[in-house]
């Protein structure tokens, strides 16, 4: 059952609400420039060794790979938890 839709069957179709809950949910979904870039570094951390693993020569020692992500990781992390924070004031 369709209760409120912005078309239905080719009519337009007034619905109140509509307007409000796409505002609603942008400004819920908007997080900011450090919320994005925590996930970025986070994603270019763990992806090379990731990629190593599974293409990788069998007896590698990624060693440096490692690094990156052990230290890469919690640095995103801060970054999205700053964003998260910032981001809902």
């Amino acid at each position: 059952m369709v209760i409120c839709q912005a078309s239905y069957a080719g009519r337009k179709v007034f619905c109140p609400f509509l307007e409000r809950d796409r505002e609603a949910s942008e400004a819920y979904m908007k997080f900011s420039k450090l919320f994005w870039a925590g996930a970025i570094v986070i994603a270019m951390s763990v992806a090379p060794l990731l990629l190593y693993v599974i293409f990788g020569p069998k007896d590698g020692n990624p060693i440096g790979l490692g690094l990156l992500f052990f230290f890469g990781v919690p640095l995103g992390l801060v970054l999205l938890v700053i964003g998260l924070v910032t981001g809902r004031r």
